[in-house]
């Protein structure tokens, strides 16, 4: 009898769905940011603001494990201390404005922590799948004023439809929210690939899938997500009958991909970044140079070298001093060191080290351990029916697609990002429960104890 009690005031919040639809307006191109002061407020900005309230007051009702409120309470007893000593050195108003929007960044972990906690149903995943697509498909047809662009190998539906395209400016920092359905929609294409579904789903997601990646773009992430991603969804499933001929094919299909992205049969004929002077496949397989002629080789190649460079220099400048290793340069500046290549690392551990020392990266990774711990348990969850099989493994490949910028890009410190990152990320645990039946099986012990 007193299991039946303790299980039946166990609690789960509601799921925060405004959270979805402020990323699906900002997302959309609806909304700019305004000005508050000195501070330049972003719509998106009010996920942060939303998952901080819901943060207390489920703290307060004693729903949050003690572990991540003490991992909190530690990250912005460490964020204050940084403030008051990044503020007293640099104390202009444009570095304030710098300062204060980085440290919200290191604090968005709380929305994953938040969503962690609440309710969820195949409907909601399966709705927020279809709000990527559809948001995707807008983004082809370009209709909305920040386009997939910067995402690497959307295909231009505009010049085969004949519609007016929406001139759009770059994907400013702001609008970054467009990932996560971007993210949605190639996960979900991914997952109906390689469930038990019927042959003309299968047909239709790999048609969707092109759509995703035949356009190129040349991005390194993108094409080793592409390749790699057929091995990922084998290695996540624990059937091991005929493991060796799933290899086999795995490996089949991850090559056709990289292949398709590489060759780009519906993009421009050079990649799509700036006034970026190479092909597709000459800036996608600049990474090959790191494995035939190794590290100097790399930088000596255009575009690649960037990257090559900064890690170096990144590397040597947090190791020449004992304060930058531990406490790191602070967070007035943006990015760590102004006068490097690149000038942001394009690397979230070395991005964050630099800005915040060894204790703040170890917070950083501490986060991390719980969100792939999350992913383990909900792929070694028991019975999944092929239906949600297909979302689960949606939400995986979506969660893979966003740690490929994360170790290429310098998205660490774009808070728009790291938001919807960790928005993404707390559909893992809640998904794990609703797959296993322990939200039945909650409301089933709670109509037992009011019997």
């Amino acid at each position: 009898m007193d299991e039946v009690i303790s299980a039946s005031k166990k609690y789960y919040s509601r799921f925060p769905n405004e959270l979805w639809f402020i990323c699906t307006a900002v997302g959309l191109g609806f909304v700019f940011d305004f000005s508050i002061g000195f501070y330049r407020f972003r719509l998106v900005d009010l996920v942060f603001v939303w998952s901080v309230l819901y943060f207390i007051k489920l703290s307060w009702q004693r729903h949050i494990e003690k572990k991540v409120q003490w991992l909190i309470l530690l990250t912005i007893c460490f964020i204050v201390v940084r403030l008051l000593i990044d503020y007293s050195i640099s104390y202009r108003t444009d570095s304030l404005r710098v300062l204060l929007g980085m440290s919200f960044t290191f604090l968005t972990p709380i929305i994953y922590f938040v969503v962690r906690e609440s309710r969820i149903d195949n409907k909601i995943v399966f709705r927020l799948l279809m709000i990527g697509c559809l948001i995707s498909l807008l983004s082809q047809m370009g209709l909305l004023r920040w386009g997939e662009k910067e995402l690497a190998g959307y295909v231009d539906l505009s010049r085969y439809i004949n519609a007016n395209k929406f001139q759009s400016p770059d994907l400013d920092y702001q609008e970054r929210t467009i990932t996560v359905w971007r993210a949605f929609s190639i996960g979900i294409a991914f997952a109906i690939l390689f469930a038990k579904t019927k042959t003309i789903y299968k047909i239709i997601s790999s048609i969707w899938l092109l759509l995703q990646i035949a356009g190129g773009g040349g991005s390194r992430g993108t094409f080793l997500y592409v390749l790699v991603a057929p091995i990922f969804i084998l290695l996540l499933k624990r059937d091991n009958s005929m493991f060796g001929k799933k290899v086999f094919f795995s490996l089949l299909i991850g090559v056709l991909l990289a292949t398709i992205y590489l060759w780009a049969p519906f993009g421009e004929k050079l990649a799509e970044k700036d006034n970026y002077s190479k092909t597709h496949i000459e800036r996608a397989t600049e990474i090959s140079i790191l494995f035939s002629e190794g590290w100097s080789g790399a930088e000596r190649t255009g575009g690649f070298n960037a990257r090559t460079q900064s890690y170096s220099e990144y590397i040597y400048r947090i190791f020449s001093s004992s304060e930058i290793f531990l406490w790191g340069v602070g967070e007035s500046k943006g990015a760590a060191f102004a006068y490097v290549t690149n000038k942001q690392a394009h690397n979230m551990f070395l991005d964050i080290w630099g800005r915040s020392g060894i204790f703040g990266l170890f917070l950083f990774i501490i986060v991390n351990v719980f969100i792939i711990s999350d992913l383990i348990k909900l792929l070694q969850a028991s019975t999944i029916s092929t239906k949600d099989k297909i979302n689960v493994l949606a939400v995986a490949m979506a969660l893979l697609y966003f740690y490929q910028p994360l170790m290429f890009q310098p998205v660490t410190s774009d808070r728009t990002f790291m938001i919807v990152f960790f928005l993404t990320a707390g559909l893992l645990k809640p998904l794990r429960r609703w797959v296993n039946g322990e939200f039945q099986q909650q409301q089933n012990l709670q109509i037992q104890f009011q019997k």
